[in-house]
Formats: structure tokens, C-alpha cells, sequence
């Protein structure tokens, strides 16, 4: 039971808190009639997610590790450059453009995040098809959805400056755990062979089937355990970010 919990808890939240951080701006921002097509894309990537799934495990040739983590890296870059785009240069595009590029970017993550699910899920009820460990898939993914509403709720409680900044901030830390997702995806498909060593494993204090580990990596994308490549590619980016945020900062009056 408390495997399932953890997988939909960690696949989950990342989409999750995307979608409901959109939702938020489209109800800030006065675009509530969006809010259809936003609803369409997440059933849209769902159905998508679940029919891959499906129909590989008719056709009794379930995703192999290889494929599964060369779709997930694909998808972790191009989610990463979408997020950029959202956080960097979101106020040079037109409405329409701007809310076209949320719906795609949810699209994306949902469809990464489910895709991963079924297949993590089809693995562990192979082993175990027990009413149990479908009831912890389920709360695991109630948990997550109870999170996502917790944001949106928050983010209509807070001022407009203050949900800008947590909304960047959001951005920021989830794509730079897209980029740190890419590289691992890579690795694991035998794509990206270098700098493999371990630079740190907090494994002892988060161990990696508990709570916490599945609520950092689902949220931010943190590890307990990463390897250089990967805590590079997660503080370069943020760095990468940060400096470019800071060069398109206002200018003071002289």
C-alpha cells in the first residue's frame, strides 16, 4: 500500500501544483474563460498518459526503462524551456500567446508526471494487486490533489506582488527540477555516461520510500541522492536564471 501512496504523492504534486498555479493566474489575470480548455488539456494529457500505458500492456510489451526515461527527458526539456520562457519573458507576449504557452506547458507536465505513474504503477501491481496498494494509490493521489487546491486557494489570498514572486519562485524550482530530471532521465537511457558519481545521499535522514522524499522531489524536484551531473544541472540553471532575471531588472533613476 504504501508504495502506490508514494508514486501518485511524487507523480502528483509536480502536475498538480502546475495546474494550480496557472489556474490562479488565469483567475488573477480576469481569464476565466480559459478555464474550459484548461480543464480539457489536463483530461486531454490524463487519457494520453493512461492509453500509452493501456495499450502497451495489451500488446504485452510493457515501456521498457530505456524508452520510458528517454520520453521523460525529452519531455523535462521541453517543459524546462517552457517554464523559462513563462518566468523570463512572460510579459513580452500577447494574452492569448501567453495563456496558450500555460496550457501547453500543463499538458506537458501532466503528461510526463502520468505516463511515469502507469508506469511505476503497472510494475508494483504486477507484484502486488492487492485492494491495498490500490487504495494507497489512490490517497496518494488525493493527497496530491488536496495540495494542488491548497495553492490555488493561497494564491487567491495573497497580494499581487506576493503571488508573482511565489509564482516565479515555483517556476524556478520546478524547472530546475526538470533540468536535474532531464539529465538523470539521460543517464539512466545510457544517453548522458558522465560525471555519475555521487556528490551527496541524504538518504539517511530522507530515506527515499518515505513522505518527505516524495513531497520534495513531487514539489521541487530535490533528491536526497544526486549525482554531480544532476546537482549541477539544478543549481546552474537556477543560477543561469537568477542572473538573467537580475540583468532585465527595472533600472533606478539616477
Amino acid at each position: 500500500m504504501f508504495l502506490p501512496f508514494l508514486t501518485l504523492l511524487r507523480e502528483g504534486l509536480e502536475a498538480t501544483l502546475l495546474v494550480s498555479l496557472f489556474a490562479s493566474y488565469f483567475r488573477r489575470s480576469d481569464n476565466g474563460q480559459w478555464f474550459p480548455l484548461l480543464w480539457t488539456v489536463v483530461l486531454l494529457a490524463l487519457v494520453c498518459s493512461l492509453s500509452i500505458g493501456i495499450l502497451s500492456n495489451a500488446a504485452q510489451k510493457p515501456l521498457s526503462l530505456h524508452n520510458v526515461a528517454l520520453f521523460e527527458g525529452a519531455v523535462a526539456l521541453l517543459a524546462m524551456l517552457m517554464l523559462s520562457i513563462l518566468t523570463l519573458r512572460s510579459t513580452q507576449y500577447g494574452q492569448t500567446g501567453f495563456c496558450l504557452a500555460l496550457l501547453f506547458t500543463v499538458f506537458l507536465a501532466v503528461v510526463r508526471e502520468g505516463l511515469s505513474a502507469v508506469h511505476y504503477l503497472t510494475y508494483i501491481f504486477t507484484v502486488n494487486s492487492s485492494n491495498a496498494a490500490a487504495a494507497g494509490a489512490v490517497f496518494g493521489l488525493a493527497l496530491a490533489l488536496l495540495g494542488g487546491v491548497v495553492l490555488y486557494l493561497l494564491g487567491g489570498w495573497l497580494s499581487e506582488r506576493r503571488f508573482t514572486l511565489v509564482a516565479d519562485v515555483l517556476q524556478m524550482l520546478i524547472a530546475a527540477g526538470c533540468a536535474s530530471g532531464m539529465v538523470r532521465a539521460f543517464a539512466h537511457a545510457g544517453w548522458w555516461p558522465y560525471w555519475q558519481d555521487i556528490v551527496f545521499d541524504l538518504t539517511r535522514l530522507i530515506p527515499k520510500d518515505s513522505v518527505l522524499a516524495a513531497v520534495l522531489a513531487g514539489s521541487l524536484g530535490l533528491q536526497a541522492c544526486a549525482s554531480l551531473s544532476e546537482a549541477a544541472a539544478y543549481l546552474f540553471y537556477l543560477l543561469a536564471v537568477l542572473i538573467c532575471l537580475w540583468l532585465r531588472r527595472p533600472k533606478q533613476a539616477a
